[in-house]
């Protein structure tokens, strides 16, 4: 890898993620200190009060309609400052797949919609239904998992009188803050720069040729062009699937079912090139990929369940 392409491409994704990390444990630290965390605790109740999450998961909870990447920072900052423990950090990241499922879908939803039609509109429940399942599934772990919380005892008070409060409001966001950098820097930096040389390598692009090759017996050979443009861009399937309907090449199951198919393909090499380094560089050892594997691991076994399914009843 050149340094040209190091400073193009490795550089701006670590700075991002730099950004990110430093706005997260800034806000973590004012919720903290100024107990305005009790506010958002109670906007996210009538959500979170399904299970026992505590009251800086929910404000990371509210937090991730914003930014996910942000939320995640405030959650790891505050484990790192002993307010929540592993398991809380675990299920509080898993939970944040609802909202940021959401937030996506302002975008992502209008598009398949009005293209696709009814087509479109299955497969927008379809993703809001895994986001569901995800948040569930943590909501029920937590139950089970995690000491009952208040949102009303002392977790919710503001700094004074509480543990952290001897360290003061600049000692908590330096301490926090130096730590996580820190990690970003060994982690993010060594794994941004392996997935862009898989990437100018043409490693991506081989998956994208290979992967289909395994299902063109099973779907139409039309289909084909569906799953490769899933596997670059989701806007690119829209398109490709629009034109086979439009067409009558593909009957709607025959379109929604090509669109999971693709989905279950595209699905780890987006968590390779996306959330695996921003997870593996904000949350400490092993954190990372138990998120990654709870939520996504949960979406991909329910993609693959009706894929197969599918399969079954139509061969």
């Amino acid at each position: 890898m050149t340094f040209e392409l190091f400073f193009n491409k490795v550089v701006p994704s670590v700075f991002e993620l730099g950004l990110y990390l430093s706005l997260g444990v800034l806000i973590g630290v004012l919720l903290e200190v100024t107990g305005c965390i009790k506010g958002l605790a109670r906007l996210a109740r009538p959500i979170l009060a399904l299970g026992n999450f505590p009251a800086e998961c929910a404000a990371a909870f509210v937090a991730a309609f914003g930014s996910t990447k942000t939320a995640h920072s405030m959650l790891a900052a505050a484990h790192r400052g002993g307010v929540i423990n592993r398991r809380e950090l675990v299920l509080g990241a898993a939970a944040n797949t609802l909202p940021t499922t959401l937030m996506h879908l302002k975008f992502f939803a209008p598009l398949m919609v009005s293209a696709l039609g009814t087509v479109g509109l299955a497969y927008v429940i379809f993703v809001i239904a895994l986001a569901v399942l995800v948040f569930l599934v943590a909501v029920i772990a937590s139950r089970f998992l995690v000491k009952v919380q208040d949102f009303d005892a002392a977790s919710l008070e503001p700094l004074e009188g509480r543990p952290q409060a001897k360290l003061g409001f600049w000692n908590m966001l330096w301490s926090r803050w130096w730590r996580m950098s820190l990690r970003v820097l060994s982690v993010a930096i060594p794994v941004y720069t392996a997935i862009t040389w898989i990437e100018v390598s043409g490693g991506f692009k081989w998956m994208a040729s290979a992967l289909p090759s395994s299902v063109d017996s099973i779907f139409p050979v039309e289909s084909m062009g569906i799953i490769v443009a899933q596997l670059s861009r989701t806007s690119a399937a829209v398109s490709a699937t629009k034109g086979l309907l439009d067409a009558g090449t593909l009957t709607g199951t025959q379109a929604f079912f090509t669109l999971l198919a693709g989905y279950c393909l595209a699905l780890p090499i987006k968590v390779i090139r996306r959330n695996l380094p921003s997870a593996l560089s904000i949350f400490p050892d092993t954190t990372g990929f138990w998120i990654i594997g709870i939520t996504q691991g949960v979406r991909m076994l329910i993609a693959v369940s009706m894929v197969g399914t599918y399969i079954a009843f139509a061969s």
